[in-house]
């Protein structure tokens, strides 16, 4: 098998800048929620059968075995699986034990909503042992079942607890946008309360289910503002000696805020993203296919794709950053984002509020 993906490879790339492979693999559309912001706009099991699935997990083991060859060293590659919800996906149990197995080649972790965790699959969970579990949580009570159902925001409290419970890192996400961004200290709170171990944020980028909600972007002052209730609520989990809860602000523009090393896209570069029907995109919130690794090799198109070649040159400049002293280390901010507003990855961020005419100084935050 190794032998016939690399014979298929048309350009071989030397850089040397995919050191940890992260494949974000989207088993399925299937879903029990129906969230406002979701980017999916089906919810059909359109997924692969298990073989291709197998299939899907060998290419990404190729290419790894190919980078510790090329490296000299034994890099890990890490798979997120998730959906739709990867719970309900026919396959995922057996799956996710073959994943385990190879603890030598990868780490996993799994993106759910929660709701249907239980103590059974916690315990089955943990003898995995996942990197992480991640949920959301995305507003108090009363935002966060509006935007994902009635009783949600308690079901999903009962998963983080029953993780713990179970020695399983959970991580939090929360999706920001114009009507719920002021209720993270509430989220931060609950996590608190079920002892979380991280919580992190992003912006809603509107796509799928999320595209009749353009409204609700943030402006860039409204990101601003965010970012900073997000410090204060990171040093005030620092500072809590109750907890181990952590806010993580490492997404984009965020280290504007937090003096945490820059956070660049690395769609295309170090993440890779396999659709249920084996369609290849840069990152799931820049749905752009690329190809299917069903019918291309997921080496082949990652080295060959013009998409990926352009969205992984370091020499490339995204327009409004030009003079910017970041612009090597951000990247432009969030290219997705960029990408469903402007049509284009490589704009500036339009979260942004440094001005493109002045030079963002790290060292003067």
């Amino acid at each position: 098998m190794l032998k016939s993906v690399w014979s298929n490879l048309i350009f071989f790339n030397k850089s040397k800048s995919f050191q940890s492979p992260h494949l974000q693999w989207h088993l399925t559309d299937k879903c029990n929620l129906r969230c406002t912001h979701c980017y999916q706009d089906s919810y059909c099991d359109n997924g692969l059968n298990y073989d291709e699935m197998l299939e899907v997990l060998e290419q990404f083991r190729c290419l790894l075995l190919h980078f510790r060859e090329r490296n000299g060293s034994k890099i890990k590659g890490h798979i997120t699986l998730t959906g739709g919800e990867p719970l309900v996906k026919k396959g995922f149990y057996p799956l996710l034990e073959k994943i385990a197995a190879d603890s030598d080649l990868y780490t996993f972790a799994i993106l759910t909503n929660g709701t249907l965790i239980d103590d059974k699959k916690a315990k089955w969970l943990s003898g995995l042992k996942p990197r992480y579990v991640q949920v959301s949580l995305d507003g108090s009570e009363s935002v966060h079942d509006e935007i994902r159902g009635l009783g949600n925001f308690h079901k999903t409290k009962r998963a983080i607890s029953i993780l713990k419970s179970n020695d399983i890192r959970v991580m939090v996400s929360f999706t920001a946008t114009k009507r719920n961004f002021r209720t993270f200290p509430q989220v931060a709170d609950a996590c608190r309360e079920v002892n979380a171990d991280f919580l992190w944020s992003d912006r809603l980028i509107p796509e799928g289910s999320a595209e009749k909600n353009r409204e609700v972007i943030m402006t860039k002052e409204e990101t601003s503002y965010f970012f900073r209730i997000m410090k204060a609520e990171a040093d005030k989990c620092h500072q809590d000696k109750t907890t181990k809860t952590r806010v993580k602000m490492h997404r984009a523009l965020q280290f504007q805020f937090s003096n945490s090393t820059p956070y660049r896209c690395v769609a295309g570069e170090t993440l890779l993203t396999v659709m249920p029907n084996g369609d290849l995109y840069p990152c799931r919130r820049m749905p752009v296919k690329v190809g299917n690794v069903l019918e291309t090799p997921l080496a082949s198109l990652y080295y060959n794709a013009p998409l990926l070649r352009s969205l992984r040159d370091s020499k490339k400049v995204s327009q409004g950053c030009e003079k910017c002293d970041s612009n090597q280390d951000c990247r432009g901010g969030l290219k997705c984002l960029s990408y469903a507003v402007y049509g284009n990855a490589h704009v500036k961020d339009p979260g942004c509020e440094v001005n493109s005419e002045q030079a963002l100084k790290i060292t003067s935050l």
